[in-house]
């Protein structure tokens, strides 16, 4: 267990510390520059795709909450998908929505619109349905 010791931070207080703030960075950069949006009657969803590698790490940095990401918090960036926030995240205590594999982030943004009743627009679901099967396409070319 961790312990602070003469007003320092443990290395595992330290790690936790710095994992709230990328994420509380991740929500409102997601928040700020999302490639899609969801309103529902009560909040907004916001959902942020990782298409290039380093657009997540740009996207935080470009919110002006840090200046600079630790090398653990560019490896992470690089293994996810994307990530979805709600409106109601706002504070360092809450935590986004993060996949790391597209096909599962594609079909959590499908079933919020499903389980919220709205209908998904035109454009966004024909780019996320081409991403899907495109996704599903490549995983059964790795199984042959």
């Amino acid at each position: 267990m961790a312990t602070l010791i003469s007003g320092y931070l443990s290395p595992e207080q330290w790690r936790l510390e710095r994992q709230r703030e990328r994420n509380y960075f991740l929500i409102e950069a997601v928040k700020k520059y999302s490639d899609y949006r969801c309103t529902t009657p009560d909040r907004t969803f916001y959902m942020v795709t990782n298409d290039d590698v380093e657009k997540l790490g740009h996207l935080i940095l470009a919110e002006g909450s840090t200046n600079r990401l630790h090398d653990e918090d560019r490896a992470w960036l690089e293994q996810m998908a994307g990530a979805i926030c709600s409106s109601d995240d706002c504070d360092v205590s809450c935590l986004p929505m993060v996949y790391f594999d597209e096909a599962d982030l594609i079909r959590a943004w499908k079933e919020l619109h499903a389980i919220s009743g709205l209908r998904m627009n035109a454009d966004d679901e024909e780019t996320l349905d081409e991403r899907l099967y495109e996704d599903e396409d490549s995983d059964e070319d790795d199984e042959d």
